[in-house]
């Protein structure tokens, strides 16, 4: 019998469920059945790698199970064109990411729930995977436990006659940490990483009301925080953001009317039932009570005929009156039983249902149970369009995906055929063309007055002349008035500026005589317009060589904070290219940053731009070890502290800044450099509370958003976060596809969105570089902007877009 290998990327197996249920009960114990069948007599042999951040615990994991393959390099993995699979069982607010870098590298994916934390984050996912004409899996394991396949029997053969309600009960009592140990990780129990009980437990509701007994068609749900504070896996006592309990009542279309369901979930609860999940179904025929494997029911003939009596001993065994339904066979484990179907979905192509589309819809429901228990007030739920076209479903605004532009149906008359029109055909990745339509504008207000819950800079960028006649790599001119004005748009929204940074193209077309002159002309403009305003301090003068001493870089940044500091601005002190070359390890740095920071006139932003936007900043620091690396710069802030007003750090690693973030002296703040994960970092642990628990922004994401940052903001400022997350929210996937790898290229996009919405006559940037990025890349930018409701005039954002689709030949 003849046996295919399918290399599987395994993402998370560290952890409870991707350890136990997905390698050890699924993929190993495929493996020691000799694999899965496929039409024609073929066996399908898994080959996982596993991927983590620690290598040995993937080896002590990998030895257990016979598995050869492990690896702390997950985009490594994802370029190996022998592993065609991916699969992802990390921190459900990690996933997204992953998701997103794996369906980029073409590779099927199948991942845990929820897929994402919001509902057009899970949308975008389910685009993405069919423009990248990938196979998509989400998990849905409760389908196939006994328990639940004995009901879904039961339903089919009409035992219950028309259904009247379904009753949950679900949870356990889950200790707090210190004595004795938690069952779930600390990550569950707090909102900023993806934890509560609503987003993980309502995705399972949404799938197994749909599937076995009709639509969810209305929310009205109750949350709590029974347990205000745990202890995590360190011994730390933290708070408790997420909710350890949810109490929902559902409305389901069935085919013979509507039926309550209603499902208790809970993390503090003691078990009096059979098993952790109990279901009942009531009907006028009879009910069941189903748990994860046995399954009893009371038909209409054996029901008692019960009397409400108190004043007498009760005359009936109730719980004897119930048949056991029999098993139809050994039973599996319900996670291998779904594994065996997707690969056999991505092997031989054979139906799969429980796709991204069906993701999308757990989280929906989840976001409608938070705002029913915000709004205190039952929720409609409308339906997600089964394809990825998304059709007529809208969840809450402004996330509505009428509003977001998916319909690809054919435009109105007056919009069809002609020029203009917000009708326009874009390019998708494999090269079609598509009708896409966008919606209405959003009126984004201005602030009344300063922003006050957080200092947030926006990376501004620069504006060249597409007139001059000169060298535009050796000699770049900048068009000084649309440069200057843009930064007093970003005032007028509350933001401050960072000027002369990375997104002002600083070091990939604009030099340091550039740069000085700019910093000189922007700052008169803020004292002029009173606007905040920080300004890059670097190295970039310096030839480059083998030369170079650390006494060169020190003058170096002397001459550039020197010249900062006499205009009257705040420094930025930008990571330095010579200093990285010149190092020979951390005390090198520490010498250098010393030496400037002892100098510097008023406290500096340190600047630590990771070596994905910059290649030659790898091994920052002194060492190529990321919390060493930490380590030695948080030595540098403690030693001169009133010195560092903050640090911005762009590793785009959000678990890494938070850990970064606790560990800053007071009064230093952290300015989130991350622009894949900025919204539930600025948001932190506290809302718009102080201290450690969040970060301030200094973000080139901001140039581009400008009008969803300021007024997510503002909400921050009048402690609305819900308002924060509808401003800021669908800007997350915008700016995910802006910064994608190469990640110096996003400031291709920012420059464009800058164009489309104008603020400049023309898409031309210093060096060329808008050549960076492709067209399809550049209308999916286009797509998001709108979903994000971030092309300020549809119209004139269309017809740009038309003229730079013409150039490249499409009308």
């Amino acid at each position: 019998m003849a046996t295919r290998r399918i290399g599987i990327i395994m993402n998370g197996v560290t952890g409870r469920m991707g350890l136990n249920q997905h390698l050890v009960r699924s993929i190993v114990a495929i493996r020691q059945q000799g694999g899965v069948a496929l039409p024609g007599g073929e066996r399908l042999l898994p080959d996982p790698i596993l991927v983590g951040r620690n290598e040995s615990k993937l080896r002590a994991v990998a030895d257990a199970h016979g598995i050869e393959r492990v690896s702390t390099d997950l985009d490594a993995c994802l370029t190996n064109p022998a592993d065609s699979i991916y699969f992802d069982a990390t921190l459900t607010s990690l996933r997204a990411d992953h998701v997103r870098r794996a369906i980029a590298a073409g590779k099927h994916v199948y991942c845990e729930k929820p897929l994402a934390t919001t509902t057009a984050e899970a949308l975008d996912l389910l685009g993405l995977a069919h423009r990248r004409g990938v196979k998509h899996g989400i998990v849905q394991d409760k389908l196939f436990l006994p328990g639940i396949r004995k009901l879904r029997r039961l339903v089919d053969e009409g035992f219950f006659g028309r259904i009247l309600s379904v009753r949950g009960e679900f949870g356990y009592w889950v200790f707090e940490g210190d004595e004795p140990p938690a069952q779930r990780p600390s990550w569950n129990y707090k909102k900023e990483e993806g934890g509560g009980i609503i987003l993980d437990m309502f995705a399972h509701w949404r799938y197994l009301l749909d599937h076995t007994f009709g639509e969810v068609k209305a929310v009205q749900c109750t949350g709590a925080t029974h347990i205000p504070a745990r202890v995590d896996e360190r011994g730390k006592r933290y708070a408790a953001t997420a909710d350890d309990a949810a109490y929902a009542t559902f409305v389901l279309a069935g085919p013979a009317g509507d039926i309550v369901a209603q499902f208790n979930s809970s993390w503090a609860v003691r078990v009096y039932r059979d098993d952790l999940l109990q279901i009942q179904v009531d009907g006028t025929l009879g009910s069941a009570v189903a748990g994860l494997r046995s399954c009893k029911t009371q038909p209409r003939a054996d029901t008692p005929r019960a009397v409400w009596n108190p004043d007498v001993p009760n005359p009936f065994a109730f719980y004897a009156q119930w048949r056991e339904v029999p098993d139809e066979g050994p039973p599996d484990n319900a996670f291998k039983v779904q594994w065996e179907m997707f690969l056999r979905h991505v092997a031989a192509d054979e139906s799969f249902p429980h796709d991204f589309c069906e993701g999308a819809k757990g989280v929906h429901l989840a976001e409608l149970g938070l705002q029913s228990w915000a709004e205190r007030r039952w929720v409609e739920v409308p339906s997600l369009a089964p394809s990825p076209s998304l059709g007529e479903s809208s969840p809450p605004d402004p996330l509505s995906l009428r509003e977001r532009g998916h319909i690809l149906s054919s435009p109105s008359p007056e919009r069809r055929g002609g020029k203009g029109g917000r009708t326009i055909r874009l390019p998708r990745p494999d090269g079609a063309l598509e009708l896409y339509t966008l919606r209405e504008p959003v009126a984004w207000s201005a602030p009344a007055g300063p922003i006050q819950s957080r200092v947030a800079y926006a990376a501004a960028h620069v504006v060249c002349d597409p007139l001059a006649d000169c060298d535009p790599l050796s000699q770049p001119r900048l068009d000084w008035e649309a440069t200057l004005s843009y930064r007093r748009y970003l005032w007028s929204f509350g933001l401050a500026v960072a000027e002369a940074m990375d997104t002002a193209q600083r070091g990939t077309g604009l030099g340091w005589p550039g740069a000085r002159e700019l910093i000189r002309r922007s700052m008169s403009e803020a004292r002029a317009t009173g606007g905040r305003i920080a300004c890059g301090a670097g190295t970039d003068h310096l030839m480059p060589g083998e030369r170079v001493t650390l006494d060169d870089v020190a003058h170096a940044y002397e001459e550039q904070v020197g010249y900062v500091e006499r205009h009257g601005g705040r420094v930025i002190l930008m990571a330095s290219r010579a200093l990285a070359r010149a190092a020979r390890g951390p005390d090198d740095y520490r010498r250098v940053y010393g030496t400037i920071l002892r100098q510097a006139s008023r406290p500096v932003i340190l600047h630590w731009l990771g070596d994905m936007f910059d290649p030659e900043l790898a091994g920052y620091w002194g060492t190529r070890h990321v919390r060493e690396a930490m380590h030695v710069c948080l030595g540098i802030i403690r030693d001169h502290r009133t010195k560092v007003d903050g640090i911005k750090i762009s590793l785009l690693d959000a678990e890494r800044e938070i850990e970064m973030r606790a560990l800053l002296p007071d009064g230093v703040r952290m300015y989130t450099g991350d622009d894949l994960n900025y919204d539930r970092l600025i948001l932190g642990d506290g809302g718009a509370g102080d201290g450690h628990r969040h970060s301030d922004a200094l973000l080139g994401i901001f140039d581009a958003i400008a009008p969803a940052a300021s007024a997510a903001l503002q909400a921050l400022d009048r402690g609305d976060v819900a308002g924060y997350r509808r401003a800021l929210g669908p800007s997350v996937a915008l700016s995910r596809h802006i910064f994608q790898p190469p990640t110096y290229a996003y400031k291709t996009g920012v420059v464009f969105l800058a164009y489309l919405n104008g603020h400049q006559t023309h898409f031309r940037m210093l060096g060329g570089a808008e050549s960076w990025r492709s067209l399809p890349h550049l209308a999916e930018l286009f797509r998001l902007a709108d979903c994000a409701g971030l092309l300020v005039d549809p119209d004139r954002a269309a017809e740009r877009m038309r003229r730079v689709l013409a150039l490249a030949g499409v009308e």
